[in-house]
């Protein structure tokens, strides 16, 4: 049994039937007239199976012996606060350069210099999710982007 994946488990049960609770607060509707709780309702429901599972999937198998070491230890908290400091320049940037580039720049920063690839594999990566994010966001869902100097 690994003790820290039970504990998270139930973290995860008790944020879920929080959620649960203030869908059905909310009032859930049926699918065809959802309500205001429902998405929070269903979400409530999802978390908290899956929490089920992982206390269960704990109960069955003992924990296993870590192979190789934490990414709290070491090296891996180099990476960590460089990914920190990205999205804090991110969010510094995503205003007078529009989320478009700065997106784009964040994920060169992350496909070069977090996790190593060649560049046309960066370049790739960088330019299709950007757009993809933009694409998904601005005319799916029709959310309001920052245009940047792209106005």
């Amino acid at each position: 049994m690994n003790f820290k994946e039970q504990i998270a488990s139930i973290f995860w049960l008790l944020l879920g039937a929080g959620l649960i609770f203030e869908g059905y607060r909310l009032e859930v509707g049926r699918l065809q007239e959802p309500g205001s709780g429902f998405v929070i309702f269903w979400m409530g429901i999802i978390i908290s199976g899956l929490s089920l599972l992982l206390f269960a999937s704990c109960l069955r198998h003992p924990a296993p012996k870590p192979e190789k070491p934490s990414p709290w230890f070491g090296r891996g908290w180099k990476k960590i606060l460089a990914v920190l400091a990205a999205l804090v320049v991110y969010a510094y940037l995503l205003i007078p350069l529009g989320f478009l580039l700065t997106t784009f720049l964040l994920m060169i920063f992350l496909f070069k210099g977090i996790n190593p690839q060649r560049w046309l594999n960066a370049l790739g990566g960088a330019v299709l999710s950007s757009l993809i994010v933009y694409l998904v966001f601005n005319y799916w869902l029709g959310v309001q982007l920052p245009q940047g100097i792209f106005r």
